[in-house]
């Protein structure tokens, strides 16, 4: 579905940007692959920011920790974190105390090929 939907917002914009939390490094792989075919550049970026500041963001928007109705997703940010801090997880961009649209001004900037540092 992803892949399909990439590649129907190709034909309308020049870039597509696919916001996914992947730790399963065989479908991360299969997605990037699904989107090759389609014959344009394939750009991955991995937002990442520790686990504790996660779990702030997480209970600011209403999912706090001690909360046993939002424990999954708690272990899910774990896994993830875990998952994004390898190399798998391809051009890691901090996010920790940078507002969304400064991150964006970044993945723009590292898109027109002004950035080339893959773990910042």
């Amino acid at each position: 579905m992803a892949i399909r939907g990439a590649r129907c917002a190709g034909y309308l914009r020049k870039t597509v940007i696919i916001p996914m939390a992947f730790t399963e490094l065989a479908y991360l792989e299969d997605v990037r692959w699904g989107l090759l075919q389609s014959g344009r550049p394939v750009t991955h970026f991995c937002l990442v920011a520790p686990i504790e500041v996660i779990r702030e963001r997480l209970a600011a928007r209403g999912e706090p920790i001690d909360d046993p109705k939002w424990s999954w997703v708690h272990r899910r940010a774990h896994e993830c974190c875990i998952a994004h801090a390898t190399e798998a997880f391809a051009w890691h961009v901090q996010t920790t105390g940078r507002p969304a649209s400064t991150v964006a001004a970044d993945l723009a900037r590292r898109l027109r090929g002004q950035v080339d540092d893959r773990r910042s």
